[in-house]
């Protein structure tokens, strides 16, 4: 899973956006905007101590007028709506110390072309009346800079990309667009339920990893036993993806449910983490070629999200993120073992402390036993049974110092592959030619 990765990303941010507000105050004011072309560090407004009461953002055919709630921005009447408060700082301290980059006109008879009759109109009120009133135009064709203008100002300014951006924000730019905040680097379950019955859980492995990158999770649900799961293999099919789901377009005001297919879900995704945060995404029918409609928890509205995101979650193969090994136990955990096929009946047991092996009653150097368990502990699931298998032919049991046993079972399949049973449960297939090697080193001892 992503390390953080959110929390990370605004944290970055809130740096840059601090850090860009301090060297712009430690800049000594310059001339006046408009008095010189072409001179780097010349203000549109150059405002470091204002306190700012209100942001108002006309932009997108939508108006909103953004006001403090203790320490945080709110829209004003839509009170509920969260937003992502890095971004409105970033803007408004850009836009108190707005410095231009070049002065492209000395008047306004060509605002048109540049986006700026229709641009974002930005109004900020600060506690002592200071009104700064800008509006941001289009990015310029190299995407060097936006075109810029002030109120009560005639010229045409450039602005530099960095800045023009965090400017150039509609209220839904400004929106948060995430589900519900679970901390995916310490989950305690992720849970995936579709609409054909297909239902699993994904979580901590309470053993812990098997080996680094495999083990640290388990997958329940899907198989009869819990399975191993591949930890690059896990995050490329569901867990970047789950990251990434975030709201593309938002409904505030939703009909009903059954409108966006969410009375009956064609998929849920549910996670937690150990510090009790929990979050639901359901997801609905297709909005657009390109989007679903979905629900979060805890969330007001109805929005859409990525198809290509939910498309990969739920067409994820099972079989492909867990680990294949049949057998992950060490040699030295074990007690004895038992292989049986046609011809052959093999008891091996292990002392461990002593560094014995016994084979059949009679004691064999461990390095010849070494070979025996390196082809038994080859052993991988190669596929899932689709059809209908025959009678055993060949059994291992593995017996760990502890007394449990775990027992596989190799049933008649076709001519490549075993059926193979699982402590009861027949999911799988392994190869012939696994066993094979495994009954030829078994020989190899007599």
């Amino acid at each position: 899973m992503s390390s953080q990765k959110r929390n990370l990303i605004l944290g970055i941010l809130a740096i840059i956006v601090l850090g860009g507000v301090c060297a712009v105050m430690n800049i000594p004011k310059s001339s006046k905007a408009g008095d010189t072309k072409n001179v780097e560090g010349s203000y549109i407004s150059y405002n470091p101590q204002l306190k700012v009461s209100s942001l108002t953002i006309t932009a997108d055919g939508e108006e909103n007028t953004f006001v403090k709630d203790g320490v945080n921005w709110v829209i004003q009447g839509k009170e509920k709506i969260g937003l992502v408060q890095i971004s409105i700082d970033q803007l408004i301290a850009y836009a108190k110390n707005l410095e231009y980059t070049k002065v492209l006109a000395d008047n306004r008879d060509g605002s048109a072309e540049f986006g700026l009759d229709d641009g974002n109109h930005i109004v900020i009120a600060g506690d002592d009346g200071t009104i700064i009133d800008i509006t941001v135009g289009d990015k310029t064709v190299d995407g060097a800079g936006y075109y810029v203008v002030a109120q009560g100002d005639k010229h045409i300014y450039l602005v530099n990309s960095e800045t023009g951006a965090a400017l150039k924000k509609s209220t839904k730019d400004l929106r948060d667009r995430y589900p519900q905040y679970v901390d995916y680097d310490n989950s305690t379950y992720v849970k995936v339920k579709k609409s054909d019955g297909t239902e699993y859980s994904i979580e901590p492995n309470p053993s812990g990893a098997l080996t680094e990158g495999y083990g640290e999770y388990i997958l329940t649900g899907a198989y009869t036993n819990p399975m191993p799961i591949i930890t690059e293999k896990l995050r490329d099919s569901i867990g970047e993806p789950l990251y990434n789901i975030v709201a593309v377009e938002f409904i505030d005001d939703p009909q009903d449910l059954a409108t966006y297919g969410l009375d009956s879900p064609k998929m849920v995704i549910s996670a937690a983490d150990a510090n009790k945060n929990e979050c639901v995404i359901e997801i609905g029918k297709e909005a657009t070629p390109e989007t679903v409609y979905a629900k979060f928890s805890n969330k007001d509205y109805i929005c859409t999200v990525n198809k290509k995101n939910i498309d990969k979650i739920s067409s994820a193969k099972l079989f492909d993120i867990i680990g294949k090994h049949l057998v992950t136990e060490s040699a030295t955990e074990l007690k004895e073992i038992k292989v049986a096929a046609e011809g052959v009946a093999a008891v091996f047991v292990i002392d461990s402390e002593n560094n014995k092996v016994s084979f059949n009653g009679k004691d064999i150097p461990t390095v010849d036993f070494s070979e025996v368990y390196k082809q038994i502990s080859a052993l991988t699931a190669d596929g899932e049974i689709k059809g209908a298998f025959g009678n055993e032919e060949v059994f291992i049991t593995l017996t760990k110092t502890d007394g449990e046993t775990n027992t596989l079972r190799f049933m008649a399949y076709d001519d490549n592959y075993y059926a193979v049973e699982v402590n009861g449960s027949a999911e799988f297939l392994v190869g012939k030619k696994a066993i094979e090697l495994i009954i030829y080193a078994v020989n190899s001892l007599k």
